[in-house]
């Protein structure tokens, strides 16, 4: 086992983290087994993490280890049968897909975090899951142990599956793909592409969405105003969203006045959030502490009602 240090700050999408961590990349299942033996052995704490796009670290942890699974990213396709390592990238692995003319990935191209990360969450995206064409997942149980799970022993859900917060460790995965024309899969990959950049923060770090919502945010907030307001706020967002609108102010981060009104009306350090969806909160200045108390209020405001995805380390 090679143990580094490392500036968390460098590896995380949320740019936060201690300036020095013991840092673990194993690049077999062997040596990733021999590791945690090792951590349990030596009552060590240990935090496995893939690319890190839904946690955010704070300045100090207690965590000792942190053991990065991108080292683990082998795939091997075989006719329509895709089996990636749990370290490999979604967006890779839908490319890889695309190249072979193997379809039921496209939604899922712009996905930025792990194979591992997106199972655990049943991630998805415009109608596509990450467990549609699964067939089975290979993990790591409590006792060490290699086990194949079904589908459906995996419990996926709406955002969720038995393997978040679980003993078991992800260590592969087998999906049954579709054969379709390759530059249909392309051109479906690039639309959602596109459509990606009108709402998701790529200029400032971030870990995407940090609630599962029912709704859009501004409709859910805006739920809580007068029947006035609502009607107004209602004519405000079709005036200045429709598709004819959008075609014109095609270079304006989408719903960004909306979203700016919003948070005034509701007195939200909109300096925390995203302009382009305040269901992200952004690391514009490396106050992580800030950045939390902003989604600790923005959850008091929503009522508590919506589950929290985002992963505090602590």
């Amino acid at each position: 086992m090679n143990i580094h240090k490392k500036n968390l700050k460098n590896l995380t999408y949320f740019r936060a983290g201690p300036d020095q961590v013991n840092y673990v990349r194993p690049l077999t299942v062997v040596e990733l087994t021999q590791t945690i033996k090792w951590f349990r052995d030596n009552n060590r704490k240990y935090k496995l993490i893939g690319k890190t796009t839904n946690l955010v670290f704070r300045d100090k942890i207690s965590v000792e280890f942190i053991v990065d699974m991108t080292g683990l990213d082998d795939i091997d396709i075989i006719n329509n049968r895709v089996i990636v390592q749990s370290g490999r990238l979604v967006s890779d692995v839908c490319r890889d897909a695309l190249m072979l003319s193997l379809s039921g990935l496209e939604g899922l191209e712009g996905i930025p975090g792990t194979i591992g990360g997106a199972l655990t969450m049943n991630a998805g995206a415009y109608s596509y899951f990450i467990s549609d064409y699964l067939k089975t997942v290979t993990v790591l149980d409590y006792d060490l142990r290699v086990k194949v799970l079904s589908k459906e022993e995996c419990g996926f859900g709406s955002r969720s599956s038995i393997l978040f917060n679980s003993k078991q460790v992800i260590l592969s995965a087998e999906f049954a793909l579709r054969p379709r024309d390759r530059a249909d899969i392309a051109a479906e990959m690039n639309r959602y592409h596109i459509a990606r950049h009108k709402y998701q923060e790529w200029s400032y770090p971030n870990v995407g969405s940090n609630f599962v919502l029912d709704d859009d945010i501004v409709n859910i907030l805006i739920k809580k105003e007068s029947k006035l307001k609502r009607i107004l706020f209602s004519a405000l967002k079709n005036l200045l969203y429709n598709k004819h609108m959008r075609r014109f102010f095609w270079a304006i981060p989408h719903k960004s006045y909306i979203n700016d009104l919003v948070t005034r009306r509701l007195d939200i350090d909109l300096f925390r959030f995203s302009r382009k969806n305040i269901n992200t909160i952004v690391n514009y200045d490396g106050d992580v502490a800030k950045a939390l108390e902003s989604l600790n209020k923005m959850e008091d405001i929503l009522g508590g009602q919506y589950k929290v995805e985002t992963e505090i380390v602590e």
